[in-house]
């Protein structure tokens, strides 16, 4: 209706005409503070207003004519043509926006009116779109258009750019590839351009002999594997093309991606390297670089210290790449073991996996699990191979001597009588094994309360007997002469 509404604080105020009145009646605005104040509407201008905290702020913006747009540059002369403007500010008065044309040197010192648009007022930014009809016989390459408006007294800038008319037009078109270098298995995108087509042209594509259901102006092809011929046929929709349909064909060639090959994915472990890649690859590019040996290597060593992919890129003259990966996994290295004695045995963790121990340096053979019976004397170390394959650091040295007790224990005799070892002990000791000594073993045996253990088949020399039974650990030394 007449009368426009707003909201202020408790209450409500209205602004006359709907906010549209141009005379001088008041327009009132709302202010920060909650205050009305009023903006007068100048005839032929129209104002912004915005509340400030005492008093109203205003702009006054005057009717004007921007721009003159068109959506072609070739036309038919005769023809009916669409000239698009743009203005801004509140037309005051009832108008007429009218479309000019230049002469064929683009001058509008005697323009011809081609076309009308009759504007209501009031209105605020009036744009719009004129249809026109262009004279006939005309023929050049220079004219311009612009629109003007009577009252007020406006012109706008003209079109932009010079434009053709012509009594008869000959279409001119070419089928534009991109990308300019194909490559095989990527897309194509052919696009149909040219001159002389109108603004609706209809188009019939054929890709190597076979019709296509597009009729756009542009086709993609998804992926490319071979030479590829394509055609189209334009039929222009302006009256004045001769002919009206164009035909075009093009051969796009399709360059080979180089083979490129970066290998099997693979397991390693933390601190291992592995060679990648292949002697047969050809200028490539590795990366990232985490643990790489050489980017520019055909077959690189890599030492990652976490899992990781790596790329491979192959960049041959023709700017086509091959592309390839390798999954690298990298499983960390399991812990140092750590030895302790448990009455007669040595031990470390218990894990899943194989387990090897070592005396003085020298591997156990059989000796394969998380602990061993001690069965000489020196120093022994252990190491350990998960399940997948990785090695643990070997653990320190932990060293039985010639004499070392787990549960002191002693025993009641032992002497040397006729080439033999008579040795009376308690039941607590069951067994007994002698070592030479560099700590091989020499023999070993169960014991009684009372044992005689016959040397006469060993050499004379210096050795070590080792007592042992349920908790009970205890090494002597002894001398065959």
């Amino acid at each position: 209706d007449s009368i426009g509404y707003f909201a202020r604080l408790g209450s409500q105020s209205i602004t006359l005409n709907g906010g549209t009145n141009v005379g001088s009646m008041s327009t009132y605005c709302l202010a920060n503070n909650g205050g009305v104040n009023t903006i007068e509407m100048y005839s032929q201008e129209y104002g912004y207003c915005a509340g400030g905290l005492s008093s109203v702020l205003h702009t006054l913006k005057p009717f004007e004519l921007l721009r003159t747009y068109l959506q072609d540059s070739i036309f038919c002369s005769g023809s009916r043509i669409f000239v698009g403007y743009n203005a801004a500010g509140l037309l005051y008065n009832n108008n007429v926006i009218t479309a000019q044309l230049s002469d064929a040197s683009g001058s509008f010192t005697n323009p011809v009116s081609i076309g009308s648009y009759a504007v209501q007022a009031p209105e605020t930014d009036p744009s719009g779109i004129i249809t026109c009809t262009l004279p006939s016989g005309l023929n050049g390459n220079n004219y311009r258009i612009r629109v003007v408006c009577a009252s007020p007294d406006l012109t706008s800038p003209d079109n932009g750019f010079d434009i053709q008319i012509r009594s008869s037009i000959q279409p001119l078109i070419i089928i534009d590839a991109t990308p300019d270098v194909v490559c095989s298995g990527q897309s194509l995108m052919l696009n149909a351009i040219g001159t002389g087509l109108g603004m609706n042209p209809q188009y019939a594509w054929t890709i190597n002999g076979t019709a296509q259901s597009f009729e756009s102006q542009s086709i993609s092809i998804d992926t490319v594997n071979a030479i590829t011929n394509a055609s189209v046929q334009i039929t222009s929709s302006l009256t004045c093309a001769s002919p009206n349909t164009n035909n075009t064909s093009t051969q796009v060639d399709v360059e080979s991606i180089p083979t490129v090959y970066a290998g099997n994915d693979a397991i390693i472990c933390e601190g291992e390297s592995i060679l990648l890649g292949s002697q047969f690859n050809e200028n490539v590019v590795w990366y990232p670089s985490n643990g790489l040996s050489d980017a520019s290597a055909n077959a690189p060593f890599v030492s990652p210290s976490v899992s990781i992919i790596y790329y491979v890129n192959s960049n041959q003259s023709n700017n086509c790449i091959g592309k390839d990966s390798v999954f690298v996994l990298v499983n960390s290295i399991p812990a140092q073991p750590v030895i302790v004695l448990n009455g007669g045995q040595l031990s470390t963790s218990l894990l899943s996996g194989i387990y090897t121990w070592f005396l003085n340096d020298v591997i156990l053979d059989g000796e394969n699990s998380n602990s061993i019976t001690i069965n000489g004397l020196g120093n022994y170390q252990v190491q350990f191979t998960d399940t997948n394959g990785c090695v643990s650091p070997i653990s320190s040295v932990f060293t039985i001597e010639s004499v070392g007790i787990f549960q002191e224990q002693a025993i009641t005799s032992m002497h040397m009588e006729n080439q033999s070892l008579m040795i009376q002990a308690p039941s607590e000791i069951t067994d007994y094994s002698i070592f030479d000594i560099s700590g091989r073993l020499v023999m070993s045996g169960k014991l009684n309360f009372s044992t005689q253990i016959p040397l006469s088949g060993i050499n004379t020399g210096v050795y070590i007997i080792r007592f042992s039974g349920d908790a009970i650990l205890k090494s002597e030394k002894f001398v065959l002469n």
